[in-house]
């Protein structure tokens, strides 16, 4: 995750805080992943993907056909978009090299059957990679928030990726207005000093038949290792003096 701590950087760089502008620095900002090389979780602090799984699972099951139509546009076409209010998701293929599939092809040796003769282990390979570009339009909290939307939308391109039998790859998240509360900088400015942990790697049954079919108890999340999370103060006026006892993020 070091693109997410380097932004984060550049924010605390940002050094112009100011009532009036609602003690608030905002920026944008792009962040690029290659999910072969771990599933983007973050370990400067811990993340809990249970909500997180849950929250996609009720999102994706809102509309069964929309979901189908998605898979089938993207298998026969190549290329996808989801449009929302708040949200722009464009998936993409592309064709896996020769060098790319020799690594796959000993890779799958393990996770197919060894009962496949030749012809149907090789017709049972992924031949694409499944890559998305996701801009989001609202404003959102780079140290709260943005976290949970990378991990939420990583976790989509997997389900898809399982799907259509491609595995994912680049994952581009486009903040258009990302900002963070002055009351969260002394949490941030730790954070970017905490040596970053290798990334967890997000295991999907690939026995699930439809998208909208999944469970939370489909994911497991393996060899994720992190700081401990931030006790923060709730950003509210208080006339009492007691000890508030704050919130994780």
């Amino acid at each position: 995750m070091k693109q997410y701590l380097d932004l984060q950087r550049k924010i605390l760089g940002l050094s112009v805080y100011s009532l009036a502008s609602n003690d608030r620095v905002m920026t944008d900002g792009i962040l690029k992943f290659n999910l072969t090389e771990g599933f983007p979780l973050l370990t400067t602090k811990t993340i809990n993907l249970k909500p997180i799984l849950d929250e996609l699972i009720l999102f994706i099951k809102k509309d069964k056909e929309q979901w189908d139509n998605i898979m089938d546009d993207i298998m026969m076409d190549s290329i996808c978009s989801i449009v929302g209010k708040d949200f722009h998701k464009s998936f993409h293929t592309e064709e896996i090299p020769p060098d790319d599939m020799e690594a796959i092809r000993e890779d799958y040796k393990y996770k197919l059957p060894r009962t496949l003769t030749k012809e149907e282990f090789e017709a049972r390979l992924p031949k694409r990679y499944l890559n998305v570009v996701i801009k989001d339009f609202k404003s959102s909290n780079f140290f709260s928030e943005v976290p949970r939307l990378i991990a939420f939308d990583a976790t989509l391109l997997q389900m898809i990726a399982s799907q259509v039998n491609m595995i994912p790859k680049v994952f581009t998240w486009i903040g258009e207005s990302v900002y963070s509360n002055t009351t969260e900088v002394e949490q941030m400015k730790v954070q970017v000093e905490r040596q970053p942990y290798p990334l967890p790697q997000l295991f999907i049954n690939p026995n699930v038949k439809s998208i909208t079919d999944y469970t939370s108890n489909d994911f497991q999340l393996y060899n994720y290792e992190s700081h401990p999370t931030f006790r923060c103060q709730q950003h509210i006026n208080r006339v009492d003096k007691g000890d508030y006892p704050g919130l994780y993020i």
